[in-house]
């Protein structure tokens, strides 16, 4: 999917000089924080929305300040991820 978002080129350039120069980033992160917010996606559909790990998604919405509610069944997969990567490394 693509989103157009139709900018005067002075408020452009200075988003942009205040995101640090990644405009498409920030706004796909700040959307994706939002319907988290919002109860639209869940944290594991935030992390495929963003193509990022668990911790990571923590860290970006810890950064907009996004509360982390996880549902029961993805704290039980954390859980059993966890489980199989300590499995892992101790054979």
């Amino acid at each position: 999917m693509t989103l157009k978002v139709e900018l005067p080129s002075d408020l452009e350039a200075a988003i942009r000089r205040s995101v640090g120069g990644d405009l498409d980033a920030y706004a796909r992160e700040a959307l994706a924080v939002q319907m988290y917010r919002d109860r639209k996606l869940t944290h594991g559909q935030l992390q495929r929305f963003l193509n990022v790990q668990s911790y990571e998604a923590d860290t970006i919405l810890k950064k907009h300040g996004g509360v982390d509610e996880l549902t029961s069944d993805e704290l039980a997969a954390q859980v059993q991820a966890s489980r199989d990567v300590r499995r892992k490394h101790s054979v």
